[in-house]
This record gives structure tokens, sequence and C-alpha cells, in this order.
């Protein structure tokens, strides 16, 4: 479950009528599936263009075949660009790529 450090909390308090600064820091647990189950669909499209924003997803223009999710059309649009790299690409490395193949088809 992933942690997320929230903020240090910078507060003045008093003790025995002394004041006294602190700071907490404040780590929260989420469950992303319960997080994004409460999002909203404007939220979850924030979240995505964060995630291409950042590099951790590619985007494909929000065009996913009925039932593909994101990170499928990602796989599928690698395989393809597979494709046009086929003379650049070792033996050695076509050789993984078919024991993939067999391993999975």
């Amino acid at each position: 479950m992933p942690s997320f450090r929230i903020c240090d909390v910078d507060a003045e308090i008093e003790v025995n009528g002394t004041p006294v600064d602190i700071t907490v820091d404040v780590d929260v647990d989420i469950d992303v599936n319960e997080f994004l189950s409460e999002c909203s669909d404007r939220d979850i499209i924030e979240i995505i263009d964060t995630l291409v924003e950042d590099g951790y997803l590619k985007n494909h223009g929000g065009l996913l075949k009925e039932g593909e999710t994101f990170m499928e059309a990602e796989f599928f649009e690698q395989c393809d660009g597979l494709k046009g790299a086929y003379m650049q690409i070792s033996n050695e490395d076509i050789e993984l790529i078919e024991k993939i193949y067999k391993k999975y088809c």
C-alpha cells in the first residue's frame, strides 16, 4: 500500500503558559483502488494527464478500443513499433521475442 507524505504541519501551542513551536510529519497510507473509486471522471482524466506529462504513460489520444485497457494499448503500440524496427533488431533479440511468443501463444 503506498504511503504518501501529505505535509509538515507547523503549529504553536502553549505548555504551562509558554508558547512552543512544533512540527509534525504526517504520513497517510492510501489504498490506490479505494482512492480511484472515489474519483470523478474529471479527476481520473487529470490523473492520466499528469502521468502522461510526467512520462509514466504515453499519450494515446484517448482512443482505446472497447474493452481495452490503457496498458494494453501501450503494449500493442510497442509491439507494432517492433514491426518497423525489424531490420535493426539483433538475432539475439529476435530469438528472445520468439521465445516470449512461444511461451504465451
